[in-house]
């Protein structure tokens, strides 16, 4: 809990602001400054993430819009993959007390997890809620109380609210259910039967309950009736945007992006924990120890995890943060591989066979621990110049060489663009570092300048995460399109879409100074526009300086 925390909440601002993020923020302006939520069927999700950020927000003091900042925002999915590492010890029961420590600590250095744990989306609430649920659904096939189908219900709901494609994981989960049902069928066990009439009775109990929450949750509190059906619509949206809307991707993508992907300078791997996960997943049909119950419901996790795993690669639209669920579900499994492995060892005739083995099988974890963790302090912090090694020290042997680069879990020479595309997979459609460095920062010169400075930004996606930047800006516009303006632009800073240049350069005359070029983003590209007497005054100051 101790590593995964200080993992999670420490530079949070470092990180320039993703689009993403940059709306989700905007909505929750709106949200503290009493305009309430309006649901966006076509791209804006439900109300969770900005319901489960409200405490977080009010108790650092933020109460509008222009109070908010990327450690506020951040800090609430960074809570809730904290609160995921803990949740393995829900799983206690299933996966023994090795496994459940094995789980948490991966969970805790998993350089995914903690690179979306720092990231304001809805992500990281949706897969502690998945986890929450799964836990629930477990406790149901153990006892089938109304009480565990309830909560799963009350779950259901609040995962809708936070993203609707959570409807994946249920089918993949429905689908690992009906399978194992089959099998154990087949096979004469039967241990995956339930009482059929409880059965329909508490799962339609649960459904009810989850719409009538959903819909409490998504109206506000029935303020806003309107987005109740538009929460259910939106389906035929996401299924158009399946298809790839700009995001296609090949099958292999996740397999690639867990499995083995190299980049420039790096290698990332999650290699260890789809291993353990494989073990895991063989072990829950190899193993003849465990209750019947016990090993139904881990080859059911095993199931899912696959199916889940399946789906994601099948749609072509692919974003890194979505295969997180299945993740989570290899993680519980790893912790289960690696208890088996333990356990295999034990059974071993030859006492120094098997106190080798147990110690080849302990070395391979915490080696491969501490490569997550590299990667990990690699994907999400920037070093400082006092970390990089200097050229006076004498060669590093090879030895050291492969340490320092795979294994070391303080690495002291990381990369200086962690947040670079070509370096980091996690990095997606990213805001360009530059981007704040340069023109944010720039903004905030010629603001000290101009207490009134007025900024147009014409872009056909708004430009954000620039309205986030320039939240305190009250001058500031942000037209679509050229032909919104119909006569001679007159703010002090223009900022367009290098595609618009052509169409605005007449309506600027010769009162600007540019265009100056700044990435947005990868392959997006800005001009940027200063008024002359402005540009001037701005230059006249950094001499003083």
């Amino acid at each position: 809990m101790l590593i995964g925390t200080g993992l999670r909440v420490g530079n949070l601002e470092t990180r320039p602001m993703h689009t993403d993020e940059a709306v989700q923020a905007y909505r929750m302006g709106n949200l503290l400054e009493g305009n309430g939520f309006e649901y966006d069927p076509s791209d804006g999700h439900g109300p969770g993430l900005l319901l489960f950020s409200l405490p977080v927000t009010l108790i650092r003091g933020a109460t509008s819009y222009s109070e908010l900042d990327e450690t506020t925002l951040r800090l609430t999915p960074a809570i809730f993959g904290i609160i995921l590492i803990a949740v393995a010890l829900l799983f206690r029961n299933l996966i023994g007390n090795i496994g459940t420590v094995i789980a948490a600590l991966l969970t805790a250095i998993s350089p995914m997890h903690v690179f979306f744990s720092r990231y304001y989306i809805m992500e990281l609430p949706m897969v502690l809620l998945l986890a929450v649920f799964v836990y629930c659904i477990w406790k149901y096939f153990c006892q089938q109380k109304l009480r565990w189908m309830t909560c799963a219900g009350a779950i259901a709901a609040l995962m809708h609210a936070t993203k609707e494609t959570f409807v994946i994981s249920i089918f993949a989960l429905t689908a690992a259910a009906l399978i194992i049902w089959l099998i154990e069928e087949i096979t004469s066990r039967r241990a995956a039967r339930l009482h059929i009439i409880p059965l329909i009775k508490h799962i339609s109990i649960g459904v009810l309950l989850c719409l009538f929450l959903s819909a409490t949750l998504y109206s506000v509190f029935f303020t806003n009736p309107e987005a109740i059906p538009k929460s259910y619509s939106t389906y035929m949206n996401y299924l158009e945007r399946a298809e790839g809307s700009g995001h296609e991707k090949p099958f292999l993508y996740y397999a690639q992006l867990l499995g083995w992907k190299k980049m420039e300078l790096y290698t990332w791997s999650e290699l260890l924990i789809l291993t353990l996960a494989a073990v895991g997943a063989l072990s829950t049909f190899l193993r003849h120890d465990l209750p019947e119950r016990t090993q139904v419901f881990l080859r059911l996790l095993a199931a899912y995890a696959l199916f889940t795993l399946l789906i994601y690669s099948v749609i072509p639209y692919k974003t890194p943060w979505s295969i997180l669920a299945f993740l989570h579900a290899a993680i519980l499994l790893a912790g289960f591989g690696f208890s088996s492995l333990i356990k295999l060892c034990g059974t071993i005739p030859n006492k120094l066979i098997a106190k080798f083995t147990y110690l080849l099988v302990t070395a391979i974890l915490l080696l491969g621990s501490c490569n997550l963790l590299n990667q990990t302090q690699i994907a999400n912090f920037k070093a400082t110049p006092t970390m990089a090694g200097t050229n006076s020290k004498p060669a590093p042997s090879i030895f050291k060489k492969l340490w320092s680069k795979h294994f070391d879990p303080f690495p002291s020479s990381r990369s200086q663009a962690p947040f670079n595309s070509d370096r980091n997979p996690y990095i997606y459609s990213h805001t360009s570092p530059s981007l704040v460095s340069r023109l944010v920062a720039q903004i905030d010169e010629l603001q000290k300048i101009n207490p009134q400075l007025s900024v147009l930004v014409c872009h056909p996606e708004t430009g954000w995460p620039l309205p986030y930047y320039f939240r305190n800006i009250q001058r500031a516009g942000y037209p679509q399109h050229p032909q919104a303006l119909k006569s001679a632009i007159k703010t002090d800073v223009v900022i367009c879409d290098s595609a618009y240049d052509d169409e605005l350069t007449p309506n600027l005359g010769d009162r600007y100074i540019g265009p100056d070029l700044m990435n947005l983003r990868d392959n997006v590209m800005l001009h940027i526009y200063i008024e002359k007497e402005l540009f001037f005054e701005m230059v006249n100051r950094r001499s003083e300086k």
